[in-house]
């Protein structure tokens, strides 16, 4: 995935789970995260860091990392099998296949492939959220 494409994808991540926003004066979108574990961030020049212990993260759409951490994108998944959708994954001859498939009729209906488990399951993510957002306009 591209940078570009990779900002795409976090913020549809973002909008199907719902996360909230906040338009900053300077046209910046926050998403606010919550329930993730404890973090540190520097504050300020000096150097000190501040620990964030409410379990409530402000996010810019560069810092969501839907793409790349394992806990962000179960989200996802989560999220989606509550929707009546359930995956499989499966590697064959070193290529990772993750599948989405509809509960009812048992039909495959978003597929990914990649190197890694990881990429095949945002590749078959992002296909299948692209087709929800459309289908939910």
């Amino acid at each position: 995935m591209t940078q570009e494409e990779i900002l795409e994808y976090n913020k549809r991540c973002a909008k199907f789970l719902n996360l909230k926003t906040l338009l900053t004066s300077s046209g910046e979108i926050l998403y606010f995260i919550e329930d993730l574990p404890e973090i540190t961030i520097p504050v300020g020049s000096s150097g000190i860091n501040s620990t964030i212990q409410t379990g409530l993260l402000k996010a810019t759409v560069k810092q969501l990392k839907f793409h790349s951490d394992w806990n962000w994108i179960h989200e996802v998944l989560e999220a989606i099998e509550k929707l009546n959708y359930y995956t499989k994954n499966e590697c064959i001859r070193g290529v990772n296949y993750f599948n989405i498939y509809e509960l009812k009729n048992n039909e495959e209906i978003f597929y990914g492939t990649g190197k890694s488990k990881k990429e095949a399951v945002v590749e078959a993510i992002s296909k299948f959220l692209i087709w929800y957002n459309n289908e939910s306009n």
